[in-house]
């Protein structure tokens, strides 16, 4: 074999392997932001972000991690070279009415440049039912009852009914449930607490309702009763 085929060879192999060194995949989100039509609390809802690999060599997902519990996933974990995956996320928004929720999804790559992704979904989701407050918190010094009273207001277009009520631990909270008044559409739960001695009482109080879209509303009690005379300083 002449030594001009070598003198060929040897630049050719070296573009070779040198292009092999530099293929990496390219990882870029078509949209990485998405923002749902504004919904009532309770729904489920979901939305496919597509990552494209510009690169020359597979792109690999290696991990998808939302920053809350009320967000799942499932995912493609390679892309070819030119080619599109799909991350597919479903948003819980149950216990989310009221709130203008923004949820981050870190998507983790193979792609050396941009190793790490960040896609957003956004949602305005509305409330089926306000209750006002949703915790209560009450203090006062030992020997007082301390009152509150729970305003629970289904939304215009929600009809619910309550069916009845439970407490999880404490016989020092109380709490009684008082039906609309004739033309009213608003519950309410009067809350008295007692205490002879300097404490913290905590309880939840769970309604169970008529409506699967709504079957349960938690109201969380805090009173503290401090005796303060024990320290103030003469």
């Amino acid at each position: 074999m002449s030594s001009r085929f070598f003198k060929w060879m040897t630049p050719a192999i070296l573009l070779f392997w040198t292009g092999l060194a530099f293929a990496a995949p390219r990882a870029v989100p078509v949209n990485a932001r998405h923002q749902f039509d504004p919904t009532p609390e309770g729904r489920q809802l979901t939305h496919e972000f597509v990552i494209q690999n510009l690169g020359d060599s597979e792109l690999n997902i290696l991990g998808v991690v939302p920053s809350c519990s009320c967000v799942t996933h499932s995912f493609d974990r390679t892309i070819p070279p030119g080619g599109r995956g799909v991350i597919k996320i479903s948003l819980d928004t149950d216990g989310y009415g009221g709130q203008d929720l923004q949820r981050q999804i870190l998507v983790k790559t193979n792609d050396p440049d941009n190793k790490k992704l960040y896609l957003t979904v956004t949602c305005k989701v509305s409330s089926l039912v306000t209750v006002k407050p949703s915790t209560v918190m009450l203090s006062g010094p030992p020997g007082e009852t301390l009152e509150a009273i729970v305003t629970i207001n289904p939304a215009p277009d929600f009809n619910m009914k309550i069916l009845g009520m439970t407490q999880k631990f404490n016989a020092q909270i109380k709490a009684t449930l008082v039906e609309p008044e004739p033309g009213s559409r608003d519950w309410q739960i009067k809350i008295t607490t007692y205490s002879d001695k300097a404490d913290d009482l905590y309880d939840i109080l769970t309604l169970k309702t008529d409506n699967p879209a709504k079957p349960r509303i938690k109201v969380r009690v805090y009173a503290i009763y401090m005796d303060k005379s024990k320290n103030s300083t003469s």
